[in-house]
């Protein structure tokens, strides 16, 4: 999640948009919960509905660092079946790992009855390409390097990219979850207007 520049890179956005949700759950008297995952996963502060305990997801908010790749896993598992009361589930990534945990993931939010919400977080960069010429990609994850020319390399790249986002929106509505795909030079209305008009219509 560690990409982009300034304001749009993705790790970014994701606090922002987590810490401005929890705001607004706490002003509706809902009980906000924070889980960050990426290499490992750990259930930060449990849910709860008070003042203070929204300060505290703001300052680990604040505080957390991207590190690693994401990975969705046992051990997340395990702490999402500690969610046993009906509510809902924002889940904020870009969601690249193994699209079939990723499928159990969202299953099992589902099972352990949570209303799910998917926001897709991507950069301006990776949905556009806007390079030209030569360029070595560095994955920020793996540290591997791939030399490309971007001219022959955009059409296949964003017709996969497509295809990427495309399948994780079909899975999202065959399992009757809220999908929305977030660009990070995006304003952040698209999303609290998603989640806004989501609880309106539990």
């Amino acid at each position: 999640m560690d990409f982009g520049t300034d304001d749009t890179n993705k790790f970014h956005y994701g606090r922002v948009l987590a810490a401005v949700l929890a705001e607004i759950m706490v002003r509706q008297h809902d009980a906000p919960g924070l889980i960050l995952f990426g290499e490992s996963a750990r259930q930060a502060v449990p849910t709860h509905a008070s003042r203070h305990h929204a300060e505290e997801i703001f300052h680990l908010l604040a505080g957390a660092k991207a590190q690693g790749g994401t990975r969705v896993d046992q051990r997340l598992f395990r702490i999402v079946e500690t969610l046993t009361r009906r509510g809902a589930a924002v889940v904020i990534s870009d969601f690249f790992t193994n699209d079939e945990s990723v499928r159990q993931l969202l299953r099992q939010l589902q099972a352990q009855h949570q209303e799910v919400i998917v926001f897709h977080v991507l950069a301006p960069e990776e949905l556009d390409l806007p390079y030209e010429g030569e360029f070595i990609f560095e994955d920020l994850e793996s540290s591997q390097q791939i030399p490309v020319h971007t001219d022959d390399f955009r059409r296949e790249y964003l017709k996969r990219l497509k295809e990427f986002c495309d399948g994780l929106k079909r899975e999202c509505v065959g399992l009757e979850i809220d999908y929305q795909l977030l660009r990070t030079d995006a304003p952040l209305d698209l999303a609290l207007t998603e989640y806004l008009e989501h609880r309106a219509a539990v």
